[in-house]
């Protein structure tokens, strides 16, 4: 069996396991990036690709420092400078980059083109392996493949929800089902799709609805609602998917014809890891946290994982040996999971919020929507707080 030594073997090369790998080369660790399958990619596609991600300014701003956003194509990005939350037929909060002095609050992109392009920017070839086995040794970790043994001293699994890393290792974690599913279909308007997203809460259907303007004229159209009911209709004709969709968000596209293109549907999990970094083993990304998806925030906090493990590594100047000393990720894990679990217990509180029928509930909420408007600072500190501009 061949062996392989590295500092850090990264598992998973999805978007935050390849932007990582591209960060820590600047870095100057040697580093492997396995995944279980190659990559394959259809980023010449006329149409955009129902994964989609919202990358706030913050996430912006890495990924230029690192080069890996000059790697994307200009023409399948698009800006978003305006959002906004209605309550479907009461109150509304709109918040525009201008509050804040930017130019923008963060910019819609396809998952796969970001992938590529970190990936593009790490300029080394992904390891296709199928790990069978982990240990643990004296100085980092030893992993089994079925071609080889690739030695490390760090290890860190970013390779998704299911990670096989964090399960073999039985590394505990905590969460939930929500009763409800995501929906999303991406359409072709007749007009360009333009650069406000918004939300609306339907709280008598207990159902959200959302719209993602993509570049030109395509966006991706999101429903929040019970698992059954959108599995069954991601299963329709398009033609019956098209028409249901224009009734539903026919006030809020003013009258805007549409071409139905593609859709899916998938469950809602909440998960979060106990120990996001200890003997040396760090979880990034989904392996580590799995929020609600209503404010498009899953991707940057991984993208936040991996920023704050650089700067922790950068100080150690190439030399991993102080990894090693009792309480190094203490501070790690402490920003990471305050970041992790504010973000997170905010997503629960919309669920929870637009999802209730306590008429209590319902005055207090359309208070403090209407109420934001008539604060600025505190609409600002929110929309700073939303584009990642208070993590550090």
């Amino acid at each position: 069996m061949q062996n392989n030594n590295c500092d850090i073997a990264i598992v998973g090369a999805g978007m935050v396991g390849a932007t990582l790998a591209s960060a820590l080369k600047q870095l100057g660790y040697s580093c492997l990036l396995l995944d279980k399958t190659q990559p394959t990619f259809a980023i010449n596609s006329p149409t955009p690709d129902l994964r989609v991600s919202s990358i706030s300014l913050s996430s912006v701003n890495w990924l230029t420092e690192l080069g890996i956003w000059q790697q994307l194509d200009p023409s399948r990005l698009n800006a978003f400078t305006q959002l906004s939350m209605q309550e479907k037929q009461h109150a509304s909060c709109h918040f525009n980059a201008s509050d804040i002095q930017q130019q923008q609050l963060g910019c819609f992109v396809e998952n796969q083109h970001l992938q590529y392009a970190a990936l593009q920017q790490f300029a080394e070839p992904v390891r296709v392996e199928t790990i069978t086995d982990i240990n643990q040794t004296a100085d980092g970790w030893v992993l089994d493949t079925e071609q080889q043994q690739i030695h490390c001293q760090l290890l860190i699994a970013a390779d998704g929800a299911q990670s096989q890393v964090r399960n073999v290792l039985k590394q505990p974690t905590s969460g939930w089902q929500y009763n409800q599913a995501c929906y999303c279909a991406n359409i072709q308007l007749t007009d360009d799709s333009g650069q406000h997203t918004w939300q609306v809460f339907d709280n008598h259907q207990a159902q959200a609805l959302a719209f993602l303007p993509l570049y030109d004229n395509f966006a991706t159209l999101i429903i929040y609602d019970q698992p059954a009911k959108l599995r069954q209709l991601a299963q329709q004709s398009n033609a019956e998917q098209t028409q249901y969709l224009s009734q539903l968000f026919s006030r809020y596209l003013k009258g805007s014809d549409f071409q139905f293109l593609a859709s899916a549907s998938f469950p809602l999990q909440k998960m979060t890891a106990a120990n996001l970094a200890k003997d040396n083993l760090v979880l990034l990304g989904d392996a580590a946290h799995t929020i609600h998806p209503l404010a498009g925030q899953g991707v940057n906090l991984g993208i936040r994982d991996a920023q704050l493990l650089c700067q922790t590594l950068s100080a150690l100047k190439g030399d991993l040996s102080a990894i090693h000393q009792q309480n190094f990720w203490r501070q790690f894990q402490f920003k990471r999971k305050l970041d992790i679990n504010s973000m997170s217990y905010l997503m629960d509180l919309l669920y929870y919020s637009y999802s209730s029928q306590s008429p209590i509930l319902k005055g207090i909420r359309r208070s403090l929507v209407t109420g934001l408007n008539q604060l600025p600072l505190v609409k600002s500190s929110i929309l700073k707080a939303a584009i990642g501009e208070f993590q550090g």
